[in-house]
């Protein structure tokens, strides 16, 4: 019986594989890029880091400043926070319109106050 299992032959042959290496010029092809991200990336790594890795609840999980960057990710200056309301405005004005009401100047500035 000994004899049988020096002598059977595996099922696959698991000799070495050939490595298919891509190109780094392809893969970079292959990335779909955020123009936004990617300029962000060129001006500031590090800020490119907090905002898109460590701040995110699913990426660098062993980042142990992780509480402190999603704080400070949602934080606003007033500019942020003031097209915020802005884009609010505009998504209501539009929500409103096939009730055929929709709200008039007055009736903006009121909702976004």
């Amino acid at each position: 019986m000994n004899d049988l299992k020096e002598r059977s032959l595996p099922m696959f042959d698991l000799g070495e594989q050939p490595k298919i290496t891509i190109p780094l010029r392809e893969q970079l092809r292959r990335i779909q890029w955020s123009y936004s991200k990617r300029n962000e990336l060129e001006q500031c790594p590090r800020k490119y880091y907090f905002d898109y890795f460590g701040a995110s609840a699913r990426k660098a999980k062993s980042d142990n400043r992780k509480p402190l960057l999603r704080k400070l990710k949602s934080l606003q200056n007033r500019h942020e926070r003031a097209g915020k309301i802005l884009h609010l405005v505009i998504a209501r004005y539009f929500r409103s319109a096939p009730e055929k009401m929709p709200l008039d100047e007055k009736g903006m500035l009121q909702w976004a106050s």
